[in-house]
């Protein structure tokens, strides 16, 4: 089902959730993320722009599919200064149609958001990253996890897995985007 990207943030914003909606942009490895903490936006990352300038942008970006992980929260030392409804105005003006099903929002409880195994099959990702990479490995893992905004260390839904598994794969080369997601895709 096609949804208004302003619509999805409205009712993450009504249902007061924390976590990250996360839209995939057209011909581009960046996602466009918004951070909500009881359903107020208080974060916004494209590429290497923050907040206001990642609005500005969304004009003449081309939207794809967005995603909610519930749960997911990234610390910021300034956070976005516009409220939450000026936001949701902003983006429903601009019409930007994103395809959105009920699946697209994932949590611990569910399914497809079980937890894993305090962290091992992150460990493995790690150590598998390494040994293709070498200590490149170790940063290609870092900025998958800031921009997917996990942290290092514990268990986390399988979607978060997920989603930061693809986040890799489109960070390194070629030949080894196969083997990484053979190895960690569900």
């Amino acid at each position: 089902m096609n949804k208004n990207l302003g619509d999805a943030i409205t009712e993450i914003s009504a249902a007061r959730m924390t976590g990250v909606l996360s839209v995939s942009i057209k011909n581009d490895n960046n996602q466009l993320k918004f951070f909500f903490r009881d359903g107020t936006v208080y974060h916004v990352t494209y590429s290497s722009c923050r907040n206001l300038e990642c609005l500005v942008r969304l004009g003449a970006l081309e939207v794809e599919r967005g995603f909610f992980i519930l749960g997911a929260k990234m610390e910021v030392a300034h956070p976005i200064t516009i409220r939450t409804e000026d936001i949701i105005t902003k983006i429903k003006n601009l019409n930007k149609i994103i395809a959105w099903s009920d699946s697209a929002v994932s949590s611990s409880s569910e399914g497809s958001g079980t937890a894993l195994s305090s962290g091992s099959d992150l460990a493995r990702l790690e150590e598998e990253l390494l040994t293709m990479l070498g200590p490149v490995g170790g940063i290609v893992l870092d900025r998958a996890l800031q921009e997917c905004g996990v942290q290092k260390g514990g268990p986390m839904p399988k979607q978060t897995f997920h989603s930061l598994v693809q986040t890799i794969s489109r960070q390194i080369p070629e030949e080894y985007q196969k083997k990484i997601l053979a190895l960690f895709a569900f």
